[in-house]
């Protein structure tokens, strides 16, 4: 598979798959997921997309389900295409169906669920309001073998619990500002507590530690809190995205640094004092900027190397 790289450049790294990970991937997601012969899966993430390829494509595969490709993702075609292969199981990344939000859709979708990886407590949560059809979060890594799922769906937005076949995750305890895992005076790593963020780690022949910060909860579920480079100091920009979405109901944010201040770039019609109210209420974003679009990568993630920062920027709506 190819991955993008963490600064949402457009140059793809590969990433070695091994048969027993994709075999893992294609099996557990088919498992979780309960897909039967009678289900078609639809899927219109790039192929050489991690959750495309092992994912979707393999759970097909590993349950004998009927397989819809489409060729790209494209919210004023989804319904009639949905509709058309009678898809009961739809793979998504990232933000890719919050613009279905806001298209005429009939709630009466053959779909029983949506699956895959990256998508916002908010989205989750709205989508099961507007559709009726329940979302299955997961979590997988390539470069390691933690799986994880959000089986019952009890929690939208939760990374779930482990599937059977990963090996043991647990929280390790991170120092944001050095942007690294925190270990004793031997060099071990130590551990977070129950609702304390850390890095995931991982344990195959020794603990390693991922970039993805994330926290236990009481009962045992893991939640996504953000990737180390999302961070500005101790602040997440994800958060802050999360945030101007549940209370702003913007079509689309991003956050991000510029300097030790975070900014956010936004698509949507909202009244400017609400923006303002918005950024009064807290200490961070400083800048909230209203712009025409904000592109996405192929895995469905905003590209916020390009947007703006400068206040006199001309791609700014004033």
């Amino acid at each position: 598979v190819f991955l993008r790289h963490v600064d949402g450049s457009d140059e793809l790294r590969a990433a070695p798959v091994t048969n027993h990970r994709y075999a893992l991937s294609a099996l557990g997601a088919a498992a979780a997921c309960t897909i039967k012969p009678s289900d078609t899966v639809y899927c219109c993430i790039p192929l050489h997309h991690p959750t495309s390829l092992m994912a979707s494509v393999g759970s097909a595969l590993a349950s004998g389900a009927r397989f819809a490709l489409a060729e790209r993702f494209d919210p004023d075609r989804f319904e009639a295409e949905v509709r058309r292969a009678g898809a009961t199981l739809v793979f998504y990344a990232g933000d890719m169906l919050r613009p279905l939000l806001r298209r005429k859709i009939a709630r009466s979708l053959p779909v029983r669920l949506f699956a895959g990886s990256g998508m916002r407590k908010d989205l989750a949560r709205k989508l099961s309001e507007r559709f009726g059809v329940r979302t299955m979060e997961f979590y997988a890594g390539t470069t390691h073998r933690a799986i994880l799922a959000n089986v019952d769906g009890t929690k939208p937005g939760a990374l779930g619990r482990v599937l059977p076949g990963s090996d043991p995750i647990d929280v390790a305890r991170v120092d944001l500002g050095k942007k690294s895992p925190v270990r004793d005076d031997a060099g071990d790593l130590l551990f977070a507590g129950r609702e304390q963020q850390g890095l995931l780690a991982v344990r195959a022949e020794q603990w390693i530690t991922t970039t993805d910060v994330v926290r236990r909860d009481e009962d045992g579920d893991y939640w996504f809190i953000d990737s180390l480079s999302g961070f500005v100091g101790q602040v997440s920009t994800r958060a802050i995205e999360d945030a101007f979405y549940e209370e702003l109901e913007v079509d689309l944010a991003a956050a991000y640094g510029v300097g030790q201040d975070v900014w956010v770039a936004y698509v949507g019609d909202v009244a400017p004092e609400r923006v303002r109210a918005f950024l009064e209420a807290r200490d961070q974003p400083r800048v909230a900027v209203r712009v025409d679009e904000i592109p996405l990568t192929e895995g469905f993630r905003p590209k916020k190397s390009g947007l703006p920062r400068t206040r006199n920027d001309p791609r700014v709506r004033r």
